[in-house]
């Protein structure tokens, strides 16, 4: 989390509820896929929406991590699942070994 925010991302969190900000994060999702699949590079709107839905979703995240206590988990699941696709691209020679 980006330290200026992180006390306000806590705030808005607990005033409102791990249920609550669920829901909210599933909608925010379907707002990001739905701009996802508007996508069309030669209009800058198009990508402009992309980063304003894709902030909404990240903000949510950083909520629902927050309020499980999870960031740490997700952290390495991460770093796993980055490193597993590094190796399958190497493996399939999309990337020289390094």
């Amino acid at each position: 989390m980006i330290n200026q925010n992180t006390e306000q991302i806590k705030l808005i969190a607990e005033k409102y509820g791990i249920n609550n900000q669920l829901i909210k994060l599933m909608e925010e999702c379907g707002e990001l896929v739905t701009a996802a699949a508007k996508y069309d590079p030669q209009h800058r709107y198009t990508i402009e929406h992309i980063a304003e839905e894709a902030g909404d979703v990240r903000i949510m995240i950083m909520q629902i991590e927050y309020l499980m206590g999870i960031q740490t988990t997700v952290q390495e699941s991460m770093n796993k699942k980055i490193n597993r696709q590094i190796s399958r691209m190497k493996e399939k020679g999309l990337l020289k070994e390094v």
